[in-house]
Order: structure tokens, then sequence, then C-alpha cells
């Protein structure tokens, strides 16, 4: 697992270079940077999450760490690992296509990196005129 050669791959993502999925698509030693990248966007998710309700509310409630951070990081991995599964469920019951889960895997990990914008959505709502 080279940590280079992933944020290369993210950054090619970001220039919307999508020859990165046929990339990961076919290389079997991609699965855990996949996930790992899956899993750290979900993270980012999270921690917008968090930010947004420290930044726009006055009052925070309890367990708020907890319940954004935390869990809901977990939440949208599991969610977003059941979507892939039911992806492959589609396309080979639906479909009759022929399908490997850990290459659909290895690509939707990567497609995950937009979750990461999710961190910005912190940013200041706009409060009208009362």
């Amino acid at each position: 697992m080279d940590p280079n050669a992933i944020l290369n791959r993210i950054l090619r993502l970001a220039r919307l270079d999508t020859t990165v999925f046929d990339e990961v698509r076919d290389d079997e030693k991609e699965l855990i940077p996949a996930l790992i990248v899956a899993g750290i966007a979900a993270l980012l998710a999270g921690l917008g999450a968090l930010l947004f309700f420290q930044v726009n509310f006055d009052t925070t409630p309890d367990g708020l760490f907890l319940r954004t951070f935390i869990m809901g990081s977990i939440f949208l991995a599991a969610l977003y690992g059941a979507w892939v599964l039911i992806a492959y469920v589609v396309l080979v019951q639906v479909f009759k296509a022929t399908a490997d889960l850990q290459s659909l895997f290895r690509t939707m990990g990567y497609a995950a990196v937009p979750l990461a914008l999710s961190l910005l959505m912190f940013t200041r709502r706009h409060r009208g005129a009362a």
C-alpha cells in the first residue's frame, strides 16, 4: 500500500480523471486502500456534521460528538457498504451481468471521495431577517 499512489489517484479524481476507476477495478492489491479512502471520506463527512451543529446553533445537545461524528461516520460507512452490496445484487440478479464484488468495492471505495466534501457543510447558514 503506497500512500503516494493513493494520493495521486485522489488528485487525479479531483481533476475528473475517471481512468482511476479502471485501474483500481483491475488491481487486486487495491481493496484495503479503497476501503480506507471510503472510511476517511465517511469520517470527514461526520466531522462536517459536527462542525455544522457547532457553527450554526447556539446550544449543542449532550453527546453531540458521539452522535454526529462517531455514530454518523459509522452509519455512513455501513450504508455505503450496503449500497455497494445492493448494486452488486442488482447487477447480478436483475441485469444478469457478471460482476466481481471485490472489484465493485475497490471502485466504489474511490468513488466515495466526494463524500469528503461534506466537511465543508459547516459554513454559516444565512439567517433571514425576522
